[in-house]
């Protein structure tokens, strides 16, 4: 009862917010309750429904009690315990009908008609692995925040790519077609990394604890702040903070995307709770 009170209180907050009135601007939908430490949201390619990771636990407990849910556009939690026997899942990406998740110094790749575990490929030396992309060659990447950097996956091997002070605290990954961009939560930043040569270059910095990335329909990208905002980056740079719950100690993890509806997803790890963002209404 507390937490939907909480989640209550800040649906009033952000229909105030200076922002969430401009046109264009997403405003909140929906809150649904009933995750454990649900730590990252993903929408895969053709989908209508949505993948919530759950920690059930901690971060970095190797107890078997995490687990994958399904979860409708609308909010309704379709099945709460759809892939069992996992550790502390975190971010997820899926590829050629695989879904490839990070789990503590792991990736998991789950079959998603069926969601049976089919593989697991540890990263070695990993000690925090937590979020994931795919290239569109199927080369997987998953971002490791306590050692600084990102490990890479073909062949089933994985092996430590990209790595300096540059990637300190690496956490939200999106693969593009010329470029890996990566989010680190000290900086704030959002890099460009070459696939060629594993080099960095600076975006964008000062964004705040950086967790989760998508690229918006519109154009730019949907960031969420560990502390609690979400913002939009455009392609030039502007950042627009649409959603922020930081004064309310609400905090905010990764992110997952629906562009056909324009539908943000977002993971609220303390809260054991996952809330909508789209367009305004028409």
């Amino acid at each position: 009862m507390l937490v939907r009170a909480i989640l209550s209180t800040l649906v009033i907050s952000l229909a105030a917010s200076p922002a969430a009135a401009q046109d264009e601007t997403p405003v909140h939908k929906w809150n649904t309750v009933g995750f454990s430490n649900p730590e990252s949201v993903y929408v895969p390619e053709g989908w209508d429904r949505a993948v919530v990771s759950s920690i059930s636990g901690e971060a970095l407990e190797k107890d078997g009690d995490g687990f994958l849910s399904l979860l409708t556009l609308d909010g309704e939690i379709e099945t709460l315990l759809w892939v069992e026997g996992l550790n502390a899942p975190k971010g997820m990406r899926a590829h050629n009908g695989v879904l490839y998740v990070a789990d503590i110094d792991e990736v998991v790749s789950i079959d998603l008609e069926s969601g049976e575990i089919i593989a697991r490929v540890t990263a070695p030396g990993a000690e925090f692995l937590n979020d994931v992309a795919v290239a569109e060659d199927g080369t997987v990447y998953v971002s490791d925040m306590l050692r600084g950097g990102v490990y890479r996956i073909q062949g089933g091997e994985a092996e430590f790519w990209a790595s300096g002070d540059i990637f300190t605290r690496a956490n939200g990954l999106l693969a593009e077609t010329d470029r890996l961009l990566v989010l680190t939560i000290r900086a704030g930043a959002v890099l460009s990394v070459d696939y060629e040569t594993g080099a960095a270059s600076v975006l964008a910095d000062g964004l705040g604890a950086l967790d989760g990335i998508e690229k918006a329909r519109e154009g730019g990208y949907f960031l969420s702040d560990i502390s609690g905002a979400l913002h939009h980056l455009s392609d030039d740079g502007t950042v627009v903070t649409f959603a922020d719950s930081r004064e309310a100690g609400i905090g905010a993890n990764d992110l997952g995307y629906h562009a056909a509806t324009g539908t943000i997803l977002l993971a609220r790890y303390r809260m054991n709770a996952v809330s909508a963002y789209g367009p305004p209404e028409e």
